[in-house]
């Protein structure tokens, strides 16, 4: 399984949480031993914030969460099942 380590993160970095078996887009604020401080991007008027374990975080390095009812043809997925994860490109129906 991949495990994001402290020095591959950032403060403002662009990341995706894993929250509860749920990805969601978040920014790194803070670092601190053992733990990383994330502002997640939500449609909230306030900011919803809170400290996770590294271990929850993949960086988003261009990466855009959308749900797969809205994939369509054409489009490049970037699979993460805790083993192998790599890119694929969706085929026709």
């Amino acid at each position: 399984m991949h495990h994001t380590r402290h020095d591959d993160l950032h403060i403002g970095q662009a990341v995706h949480v894993n929250a509860r078996s749920a990805w969601l887009p978040a920014t790194i604020v803070s670092i601190a031993h053992g733990r990383v401080g994330v502002a997640y991007h939500t449609d909230l008027p306030l900011p919803l914030a809170r400290s996770v374990a590294p271990w929850v975080i993949r960086p988003a390095a261009g990466t855009r969460l959308q749900p797969v009812d809205r994939l369509r043809h054409g489009d490049e997925v970037d699979g993460f099942d805790g083993a192998n994860h790599g890119r694929h490109r969706l085929a026709g129906p």
